[in-house]
């Protein structure tokens, strides 16, 4: 009974024992699990430090962007005031692939980061923790409905009508999409997002101008008018530009009001042009006067015709004159108008008679003015170019008689001639100063060479100008009066044309016709401006390489302007894209897919890999000043224009620039939305004779973690989860 009793209390101590000595390992274990954690969840805090001081409120002083597993900020708390790359992942001399398992990539791609050692108040090693920052503009948003993610193999269609119907919470709800698979998934996550936005800023912080908005795009009456031109002016005048390129457009092209007028013009729906003034008769030169689908004038032919008859000793000399104004409209429609349209013109040149009696010698002088006329149009002007009147007309200036003992001399004059075409009681539709002067090379023309009028028998005296571009505007100037030839009333003025032609640095572009376009409606794309003139002949904003120009360049608008006013746009894809590589070239991650998405139904695959690579397309780009422009970075979304292969590659100028307009309102150069990747480990030294000679691994955490900036630089949790137990 006694041995019994001791064997019974012997097996419950030894039970006891041994389930101590589980519960004691349960306990470390468990204590190891969390210790793990905690290591993982201080990698999370780490970065999200780093992102708080390196991701700065956006001024006149302060930028950045990112890209994934980098923040370049400039200034840097930490660096003087100059350029500052932050690398957002753990830096030591000990790497680690975090990727190791999929858990980002399931294509299992290296992602080479450093780990972080933890050890204790006596210095034992008791554990470590890594991290790695991904950048989720980088990534094709699952919200956005107008990405393609068929070159990722997905459903576009679907998951856009999951998206606008519910929308995903995560990136691993998209199999709840019909006809998405959870292969769709897993082989795409790490190109994938549910969270990014865009806070549509300049990169100055200044909330980008929207271009549609109802007091630009929807204004109708003359102070709405003048306001928007001043919204549209100020921001092309902002004083930021200066700190980045030296100067603003103001101080690159002469007249920045007037680029902001066609600018206004383009996407307002009316068809009459924005005027500085506010009167329809005003004869005064505008400040500015924007552009619509109208004609414009184009060529202005004086013709001086003189008769001589003697009688009786009386020498009876005439004068008539014809005239004849042609407009050209280079649009796509006739222009329709009110019936009351015309064309007024004053300040045609005089001629002078001077008579001297050869008998008396007495001498008299006669100077003949053409006063003010106007010209009546029709209620419709056809495309292409149109004289007006179709009959010249005329005009019987002046009849004189003299002796017939005497000489007459007469003298055709000069003069700079004011022809405005403009619409009664509604708006000046052009306005042009002509050089109007007789011609030197062919001083009589014969009525056949005209071959537009038949005036009386006479000596005719023909002085014509023609416009080189007429769109220049507020005052159409770049006018040539003819020394020769006849002109071109009806056709295109050859003689005047020139394509090519460079005043103060701004050079055309070399392409006359690809840009004739007023769209009269909402922007779809800011890219859409590349057709707004900018009042130099044949020149419109150039979104294109810059090659040498005077700065700033032209793309820069697309960082000024936008489409809408929303300070959180979907899926914008941040085009410095690259996976930032700290160890050199070590990792394999590659998340170019995201820009062939994005450019999938106009860019080539070349192209995409242009931008992802950051490959120019003019040697004079990236400066070298201010030290922020760099080879490995986009400092603006207008820097998409210097890529080779994006808008240097087109017969024409509108052709160049369809690969930016198809994405100038997808893109982005900077992140507020980041996944943090982060591995914790418990360690345990392990250790002979007193020296350590290694370590165990007693305790493992991994955390994915979605945070994004907000305001004041402030950071919220999106979304947390340990991806092992």
């Amino acid at each position: 009974m006694t041995l019994g009793t001791l064997a019974i209390v012997t097996l419950m101590v030894v039970a006891f024992a041994v389930s101590m000595r589980v519960e004691m390992m349960a306990s470390r274990n468990f204590n190891d699990a969390i210790r793990a954690r905690q290591f993982a969840d201080a990698g999370v805090a780490e970065a999200i430090a780093i992102l708080r001081t390196n991701t700065p409120v956006l001024s006149t002083n302060s930028f950045y962007v990112t890209q994934p597993g980098r923040a370049i900020a400039n200034p840097s708390p930490s660096c003087g005031g100059q350029l500052y790359s932050r690398d957002l992942v753990s830096l030591s001399p000990q790497s680690t692939n975090i990727n190791y398992d999929g858990s980002i990539d399931s294509g299992l791609a290296d992602i080479w980061i450093n780990w972080l050692p933890i050890t204790n108040t006596t210095g034992n090693l008791v554990g470590r923790f890594c991290y790695w920052v991904d950048d989720e503009a980088s990534k094709l948003n699952i919200n956005a409905t107008n990405i393609d993610l068929s070159v990722l193999g997905i459903d576009s269609t679907a998951a856009a009508n999951y998206a606008t119907s519910t929308g995903f919470a995560t990136t691993a709800s998209l199999p709840l999409a019909s006809g998405v698979s959870v292969a769709n998934y897993t082989d795409n996550k790490f190109y994938l997002t549910a969270y990014s936005v865009d806070t549509n800023l300049t990169p100055w912080g200044d909330v980008r101008l929207n271009l549609n908005r109802s007091d630009i795009a929807g204004v109708t009456n003359y102070g709405g008018r003048t306001n928007a031109i001043s919204l549209i002016t100020n921001a092309l005048e902002n004083a930021s530009i200066t700190n980045w390129f030296g100067q603003t457009f103001a101080d690159k092209y002469d007249n920045v009001q007037q680029i902001a007028a066609n600018i206004l013009d383009f996407v307002t729906t009316n068809n009459v042009p924005t005027d500085s003034a506010d009167d329809w008769e005003s004869t005064t030169a505008p400040s500015c006067l924007g552009l619509k689908e109208t004609p414009y004038l184009s060529e202005i032919l004086n013709s001086n015709v003189l008769s001589v008859t003697e009688s009786s000793g009386q020498r009876t000399i005439s004068l008539d004159v014809y005239t004849q104004v042609e407009l050209w409209n280079m649009y796509a429609t006739a222009w329709t108008n009110s019936g009351n349209a015309e064309i007024f013109v004053s300040g045609m040149p005089l001629v002078t008679f001077v008579n001297t009696n050869l008998t008396t010698g007495f001498v008299t002088s006669t100077n003949v003015v053409m006063s003010s006329f106007t010209i009546s149009l029709p209620s419709s002007v056809d495309t292409n170019y149109t004289p007006f009147p179709t009959t010249p007309r005329h005009d019987s200036l002046y009849t004189g008689t003299y002796d017939t003992n005497s000489i007459t001399t007469i003298t055709y004059g000069s003069n700079v001639v004011t022809a405005i075409l403009r619409e009664q009681n509604v708006g000046r539709i052009d306005y042009a100063q002509v050089p109007v002067a007789p011609k030197t090379g062919e001083d009589v023309v014969t009525n056949s060479e005209l071959n537009v009028f038949t005036p009386t028998d006479g000596d005719v005296r023909a002085r014509i100008s023609e416009v080189n571009d007429p769109r220049v505007k507020p005052v159409s100037y770049n006018w040539f009066a003819l020394t020769n030839g006849v002109g071109s009333m009806g056709s295109n003025n050859a003689s005047a044309f020139n394509a090519v032609v460079t005043i103060g640095g701004i050079q055309s572009d070399g392409d006359i016709s690809s840009h004739y376009y007023v769209k009269r409606g909402a922007l779809s794309s800011v890219g859409e401006l590349g057709y707004i003139h900018t009042g130099y002949p044949w020149r419109t904003l150039r979104l294109q390489p810059q090659n040498g120009e005077s700065s700033p360049p032209d793309w820069l608008v697309l960082d000024l302007f936008s489409t809408t006013d929303s300070g959180s746009v979907t899926g914008r894809i941040n085009i410095n894209a690259h996976i930032y590589d700290f160890n050199g070239a070590s990792s394999t991650a590659d998340r170019s897919r995201s820009l062939y998405a994005l450019t999938n139904a106009t860019f080539s695959v070349a192209a995409a890999n242009n931008i992802y690579d950051w490959v120019w397309a003019s040697t004079t780009w990236p400066p070298s000043t201010p030290a922020f422009f760099t080879n490995d970075v986009y400092a603006f979304i207008g820097e998409v224009c210097e890529v080779d292969q994006v808008a240097n590659a087109g017969s024409d100028d509108e052709n160049k620039e369809e690969r930016v307009r198809s994405i100038a309102d997808l893109i982005t150069t900077r992140s507020d939305t980041f996944t943090v990747w982060a591995w914790g480990q418990a360690l345990q030294e392990i250790k002979s004779g007193g020296v350590v000679i290694g370590t165990n691994v007693v305790g493992e955490a991994k955390v994915q973690a979605v945070v994004q900036r907000g305001a004041n630089n402030q950071y919220r949790v999106l979304y947390y989860r340990y991806l092992n137990p």
